[in-house]
Formats: structure tokens, sequence, C-alpha cells
């Protein structure tokens, strides 16, 4: 007699179907935190390259960084004299536009975000700080202002006038700040005296931002230790894909 092999019960099914959503349900937010662990290294390699790239400059300029040069942003400055290579370096992977074809020759086309709103490819996802304008007091040991016309200043900054480097940010992750959508562009500049809305990023990261500091280290900084009162560089608000709150010094 031919004999038929038992099959699953419908309550063995539900079961191993029970199982495997646990399963993925447990493991998704592990992969997506590995994943985006991959493109903090990523980003951590770009940082390094950008603050390699700063000493480099100010070796050859007589002990000066340039944060703006009569219109030209920090980025366009460096690439254009050629202390970085690729384009891409000056891009987050864990922001748009990550993994879109940036080029010398598109830097400087539109782009249009997920939600509408628009940039430019050249302002790039991580910011320098330059607090100018009207802030003489606070930079006057630090920086210079040349040729100070509308839209057209020169910012230079001697970084070895600066006390205490290793706990002043240059570089950090910044995105520029609507009330509306939250942070959706990509920004150039930040610091206290800009006139824009550009918030420090702890929400691509896994609460973490990642900065160059003036002594030339990279840095992950958590929320604690952008409120740390002796830290300098970073007055500015922070975004940490929740809301938008200002630094307490």
């Amino acid at each position: 007699m031919r004999k038929f092999s038992k099959g699953f019960t419908l309550i063995e099914l539900l079961v191993v179907i029970a199982i495997i959503a646990i399963l993925a349900a447990i493991l998704f937010p592990v992969f997506a935190k590995a994943r985006e662990k991959a493109k903090q290294s990523t980003c951590t390699n770009n940082l390094k390259q950008l603050s390699t790239a700063l000493q480099m400059y100010s070796q050859d300029y007589d002990g000066y960084i340039a944060l703006f040069i009569k219109g030209q942003l920090w980025s366009q400055i460096l690439y254009g004299c050629g202390y970085v290579k690729d384009v891409k370096v000056f891009y987050c992977p864990s922001l748009f536009p990550a993994g879109k074809n940036i080029t010398p020759a598109n830097w400087g086309s539109t782009i249009t975000t997920s939600n509408g709103d628009t940039s430019r490819y050249y302002a790039e996802t991580y910011g320098i700080y330059c607090p100018s304008y009207g802030f003489a007091s606070y930079t006057q040991a630090y920086q210079d202002i040349i040729d100070n016309q509308a839209g057209q200043n020169t910012i230079i900054m001697k970084p070895d006038a600066v006390p205490a480097t290793s706990n002043y940010i240059i570089i950090a992750e910044a995105s520029y700040h609507t009330a509306a959508t939250g942070c959706v562009y990509q920004t150039y500049r930040f610091g206290q005296g800009v006139t824009s809305n550009a918030v420090l990023d702890l929400a691509r990261h896994n609460g973490m931002m990642q900065a160059v500091f003036l002594d030339g280290h990279v840095e992950a900084c958590n929320r604690t230790r952008l409120d740390t009162s002796t830290l300098k560089g970073c007055n500015i608000n922070i975004w940490d894909g929740k809301s938008k709150t200002n630094l307490s010094q």
C-alpha cells in the first residue's frame, strides 16, 4: 500500500512563521546598525582625509587655513588646490546624495531631495566652523576677514593661535534644518555668526556626530560631548532626528 508523508499542520506552520517574524524583528535592527557602522567607518576615513588636507594647506600657507575665499567654499579651495583628489570625500555616505555620481563636472548642479527640497552637490555634508560677521571679540585672535564684501569675504584662520586645539572642532557633520521637514539640506559651513539654520547632525550614525579637531584628530561625539562647556567650535544647534535644540554654550 502506498504511504503518504505527513505534512505540516496549520498550527506548526503558524509557529514557524511566528518564529521567523520574531527573528526578523530581532535581527533587522542589528543589520541596520551594522550597515550604518560601515558607513560611519567610511565617513571617518573621509574626515581623516579632510583633516590631512587642512594640515597640508596650513603648512603651505604660513600656518593659515582658508575658511572662505572670495565666494569659494572651503571644499572648493581644498579640491581646487589639489589637497583633495576626489570630491566624494566631501560627502557623508549616510546622507543624500550618498551613492550619487558626484564628479567635478556636476559639482555645482542642482539636486532635489526625496521630499522635494533643493540643494547643490557642492554644498557638502560636512560643515566648517566659521564664526564671523560681528563676532570679532570671539574670533579676533584666531581669524582675519579680508576683502569684507557681501558674498565675497575672505576668511582665514591660524590654528596655532587657538588654545587647546584638541578641544576645538573645525569640521563637523552638519545639515541644514528647516522647521517643516527637519534636516534636509547639506551645508558648507556653520558657526554662531553664520545666518543659516545649519545644525550638528546626531541623526546620521546612531546618535553620534563625527568631527575634525584643530589638532588633527577625528572624534565621534555624542550629545554629552557636544554639551561640554569647554568644547569650542560648535556654538550651534543639535539635531537628533526629533527636535532641534540649542547647545548650552
